[in-house]
């Protein structure tokens, strides 16, 4: 069984594409396969990151199986909307709440599977968006 991860850098993804290869080496009369393929990599086109320097915005991920925490503090008072998207611009939860000011809110999302996550956070004023790795 083997379990090959490739994590694609800035240079293969300005290229456009890289050529990734596969070989397996016998430890008995088997003889050695090698595979290769050419990923294609197209920009990114679902949700941007933005404001990364906002009040209280704590995501927590890892503390147990397939659960996401964010903590929020310090947001004004008023009512508050808490999105979770995949990487590719799917809703996965929403969640809304009153915030108050000194009172921290944490928010729980459960079966979370590994990936690529935006938590966006929007007042009636302000939003806010952060890139979340799950693992």
């Amino acid at each position: 069984l083997v379990n090959a991860i490739y994590t694609p850098d800035t240079t293969d993804i300005g290229a456009g594409s890289v050529i990734l290869s596969l070989t397996a080496f016998p430890r008995g009369v088997c003889d050695t396969i090698s595979y290769s393929m050419i990923l294609t990599i197209t920009p990114f086109t679902g949700i941007k990151q933005n404001n990364t320097e906002s009040p209280g915005f704590t995501v927590q991920t890892g503390l147990s199986d397939e659960t996401m925490n964010i903590i929020l503090e310090g947001f004004p008072e008023g009512r508050i909307k808490v999105s979770l998207w995949t990487s590719d611009a799917k809703l996965i939860r929403q969640e809304e709440f009153h915030a108050g000011v000194n009172k921290p809110k944490t928010i729980r999302f459960h079966s979370i599977n590994p990936g690529i996550y935006f938590v966006e956070i929007k007042s009636l004023t302000k939003s806010f968006t952060r890139k979340v790795v799950v693992f």
